[in-house]
């Protein structure tokens, strides 16, 4: 991806932004992780590609919820829904806005206190969709819709 990014910036260096970002998150990088997401979205935006704008969106509200910061992540989830309808992907836009408000009406999926240290997300897959759960798999946060193409 970096070798495409380099040969045409115009068309991959958003998505380039937005695997770094995953990266970043993943490896508990989450400043390193921030900055990479606003560059993909910014890129995304500067370069009129809607469906990378509302992918890198959709994805740094996941972030943003995990971390605990629920007012970032509702801001980002409603500009993915937002770019997401400007693209015409109604039905994407409709499983987003549904993802979010289920994870913000559930008290106990709200109020999940951050991993403590020492304990690191883990990718666990159930289901068909991908979930993540810390330390010992106690106290599922939530469905991590990590593809572009699913069913709430």
């Amino acid at each position: 991806m970096r070798h495409w990014a380099e040969s045409s910036q115009w068309n991959f260096l958003q998505k380039y932004h937005l695997l770094e970002a995953e990266e970043n998150f993943s490896n508990r990088q989450y400043e390193a992780a921030r900055q990479s997401y606003h560059n993909a979205i910014q890129l995304s935006k500067n370069h009129k590609f809607l469906n990378d704008e509302a992918l890198s969106c959709e994805l740094a509200g996941y972030f943003f919820f995990e971390i605990g910061k629920k007012t970032e992540a509702l801001e980002y989830f409603t500009r993915a829904n937002s770019k997401y309808h400007e693209w015409g992907a109604t039905a994407k836009a409709t499983s987003v806005y549904e993802c979010a408000e289920a994870i913000f009406k559930d008290s106990s999926i709200c109020n999940r206190s951050s991993p403590q240290v020492g304990e690191h997300p883990k990718k666990r897959y159930g289901s068909g969709h991908p979930t993540v759960q810390y330390g010992d798999g106690q106290g599922e946060i939530a469905s991590r819709k990590r593809s572009s193409q699913f069913s709430v």
